[in-house]
């Protein structure tokens, strides 16, 4: 319900926004121009920085989840390792038990 409320209340702010914002203004870049109302300057402006600012981020996102696959491997390894370890130290414990019981079996 949290969401909703937030997500309502920035469309609102960005409602407000663009009606404050409406007037027109020119962009000049070189020998191109253009008129657009500064609401859509600003949108473009904003999607173009959060592309580039994506792309910034990309390999680095590939990078850590090919890292957490290898992680992910080695732990799995490592787990059926301790689980051997374990079946071997209690065979190896049963083996103790049965020696020591064969011991204090002959020495009564």
């Amino acid at each position: 319900m949290g969401n909703v409320i937030n997500m309502f209340a920035v469309a609102l702010v960005v409602i407000l926004f663009a009606a404050i914002n409406s007037q027109v203004i020119t962009v000049r870049l070189f020998f191109w121009q253009v008129d657009s109302p500064l609401v859509l300057i600003i949108a473009v402006a904003f999607a173009i920085g959060f592309v580039v600012g994506a792309m910034q981020l990309i390999p680095g996102f590939w990078k850590h989840r090919a890292k957490s696959k290898e992680s992910s491997k080695a732990l799995s390894a490592l787990e059926k390792e301790r689980d051997s370890l374990k079946e071997h130290s209690v065979a190896l414990e049963s083996k103790v038990h049965q020696l020591s019981s064969k011991d204090d079996s002959s020495s009564t």
